[in-house]
């Protein structure tokens, strides 16, 4: 059993991203849209459809986040896959400034390291890609979990995007292109807006193999 997280709930800092669905028939507030590596189940965050707002989200004590939020995604994964969470944070787009997580086991510090999009370091499975506010992340910014990365594109899982249950057999909520300057190295991520900028991502150094949290 994990000891649980201290961490700060900054309610009073929240901004809902609520109704921005993409899809005119999104899936209940609550919904399961799929599950991802390690059995992360992603659900719907039609807040239209919601019964309360204001709902933390816990796993066996440890606090993951405001249900569904993209933190909350980003946050559980890592608790589920890696052992390990970040502290709470204003907005999306402030996980970009964080310096480490928490391993729930021991309460250990590992560095978390940011790198820019279009920077040489290719994400992996697990990495944090975050986003400025503005466009559609607007105020919030937004934060994803890489899942798989392929020649051409990768693909992450996020909440409070497109509300739609996945097909069947799909682990991931989006596939998004990238390229890369065979000349310098530089790696980047496209995403499907053209109204967003993506700061980049975020990995825990030294911790690319997954830790199975004992829940």
């Amino acid at each position: 059993m994990f000891a649980v997280a201290v961490l700060r709930v900054a309610v009073a800092t929240v901004v809902l991203q609520g109704q921005r669905s993409l899809s005119s028939s999104a899936a209940p507030f609550g919904t399961i849209l799929g599950e991802t590596w390690g059995g992360v189940q992603v659900y719907g965050c039609d807040s239209a459809t919601a019964n309360s707002t204001w709902m933390q989200n816990y796993v066996n004590g440890v606090f993951t986040g405001i249900k569904w939020q993209c933190v909350e995604l980003a946050r559980r994964y890592l608790l589920l896959n890696h052992g390990v969470v970040f502290d709470s944070i204003p907005m999306a787009y402030d996980i970009y400034d964080l310096k480490d997580v928490v391993r729930v086991g021991d309460q250990y510090r590992e560095p978390l390291v940011a790198y820019a999009n279009g920077s040489t370091t290719v994400p992996e499975r697990g990495t944090l890609l975050v986003w400025a506010a503005g466009g559609y992340y607007a105020k919030t910014g937004h934060v994803a979990v890489v899942v798989d990365v392929h020649d051409g594109y990768l693909d992450i899982v996020e909440q409070n995007v497109e509300d739609t249950i996945w097909p069947p057999g799909r682990a991931y909520s989006r596939r998004l292109r990238t390229s890369r300057d065979e000349r310098t190295g530089s790696f980047i991520v496209h995403d499907t807006f053209a109204d967003v900028a993506l700061l980049g991502w975020m990995m825990v150094d030294g911790s690319s193999k997954p830790i199975v949290a004992e829940l």
